[in-house]
């Protein structure tokens, strides 16, 4: 199992080229072995400082491979054959949907049951170029409501029996769902995996660096390798200490689990 950053965490950082390539460089140099890009400013917009074949080159230099992405819902279901060529440019096979649009939530469990067709059917666009297409958790989705459906089990339902599902550690034990037994659920569609712990400190459910909270991650990691993960993707919504150290230390953690 391979082990990458979820660019994410390091939003802050990666906002001009300049940033970007240095985080790229100090991950390679921890020992990340490639990186899942979300929320890369640089990228962002019409005109961006870097495009997909800039990032490539980037990524080629310091020995990264491009694991994931999270895309607008706009582009992803509106202009799916430039997402194909962006992600090929990328040497990218999987693109996620990091979180949907007010309209999905809006509407409630049919509205996550249109997403999870939707979603297929960009699935279906996409793969014929060898991507496949993840839809990323949080712990609102998965909260049962009073008949105990829940928003996540809903889209699952209506999607392609092999939609990804690019699984974030902390927020299903937030939702209070059973993590291994949710990775057991999703054998063979979690090629991807946000690793992040978590703790209660001072009152308040932190995400933190792997290792420095209350999740099993030998008994995780085990059933990660068991599901089929290829990457497992340490991230941190917040950031409670020096995020170069919090990164560091979460690779140091995982690598003689992930080896």
């Amino acid at each position: 199992m391979k082990i990458g950053l979820q660019l994410y965490t390091m939003r802050e950082f990666t906002k001009t080229a300049e940033g970007f390539r240095e985080v790229l460089r100090r991950a390679a140099e921890m020992g990340y072995q490639g990186v899942q890009l979300s929320a890369v400013g640089c990228m962002a917009g019409d005109r961006p400082e870097v495009d997909a074949a800039a990032a490539r080159a980037m990524l080629d230099e310091f020995g990264l491979e491009a694991c994931c992405t999270h895309r607008p819902w706009d582009r992803l279901y509106g202009a799916t054959d430039e997402e194909i060529a962006f992600h090929r440019a990328l040497g990218c096979g999987l693109a996620g949907l990091g979180y949907p649009p007010q309209e999905f939530w809006e509407r409630g469990l049919e509205g996550f049951e249109d997403l999870g067709r939707r979603l297929s059917e960009v699935a279906d666009r996409m793969e014929s170029a060898g991507i496949s297409v993840g839809f990323h958790n949080h712990a609102k989705e998965l909260e049962p409501d009073a008949e105990g459906r829940s928003l996540f089990d809903a889209l699952y339902a209506a999607a392609r029996p092999d939609l990804q599902l690019i699984l974030d550690t902390y927020w299903v034990a937030h939702a209070g769902a059973d993590l291994l037994r949710m990775i057991g659920r999703f054998r063979g569609r979690l090629r991807c995996v946000h690793a992040k712990d978590r703790r209660l400190v001072d009152g308040q459910w932190r995400d933190l660096p792997v290792g420095e909270g209350e999740l099993p991650w030998a008994e995780i990691v085990e059933a990660l390798r068991e599901a089929g993960t290829e990457w497992i993707l340490p991230e941190q919504d917040n950031l409670w200490g020096d995020p170069w150290e919090s990164i560091r230390s979460s690779v140091d953690y995982l690598r003689p689990l992930a080896g």
